[in-house]
């Protein structure tokens, strides 16, 4: 009786000793969200901001980290991550392959590679911009916000039977240019807080 009362107590110590793989994942999450800051974020596909755009983020920008695939062994962990990001009012998922290697005392994260980047629907302020063209100079494709808050617009516009897509930060009761040249057609897709 007194044997299987201490093989149970051993066995109950070691499930609460080890911890999960769920708890592993979410530790090393928090410690990829310590490790972003001061990595550079960018927009690989340009889905949303141009080739040059480059983002160095800080500690208060970094919301949270879901690891989606892992490979690992005693020496290497990779991961997929999608880490959910804040700059401002506005909110960007950014999809990100990290890669760490352990240096016999911790793990060391040796490399970033940035996939792509989604912001997640927010309330539209779309209602508060204007989209037209300005002929005075040159052809161009002008944008005005007429509201009280600074908005990040993403337009579509149509050139030679062509879709084209362009993001643009706009202050409150400012005009910027989306885009230069005749355009047959454009619209706002969405304009979110910034």
């Amino acid at each position: 009786m007194k044997l299987k009362s201490l093989l149970f107590f051993l066995l109950t110590a070691l499930c609460f000793a080890v911890p999960s793989y769920a708890q592993q994942d979410n530790s090393f999450a928090q410690k990829i969200a310590r490790d972003l800051v001061g990595q550079v974020v960018t927009d690989p596909p340009q889905t949303y901001f141009p080739e040059e755009w480059k983002w160095t983020l800080d500690k208060g920008e970094i919301e949270s980290v879901d690891i989606k695939k892992t490979k690992k062994d005693s020496k290497n962990y990779n991961a997929a991550i999608i880490a959910h990001l804040k700059r401002g009012l506005l909110k960007i998922d950014a999809k990100i392959f990290v890669k760490y290697q352990y240096d016999g005392k911790k793990w060391v994260l040796t490399k970033t590679e940035m996939k792509s980047l989604t912001i997640p629907k927010q309330k539209d302020y779309s209602h508060q911009v204007e989209l037209f063209m300005d002929y005075d100079f040159l052809p161009a494709l002008m944008l005005k916000n007429n509201g009280d808050k600074t908005l990040f617009v993403r337009v579509e516009a149509v050139s030679n039977g062509e879709k084209e897509y362009f993001s643009t930060i706009v202050e409150p009761y400012k005009e910027t240019m989306v885009a230069m040249g005749a355009v047959q057609s454009y619209k706002v897709l969405y304009a979110y807080k910034k």
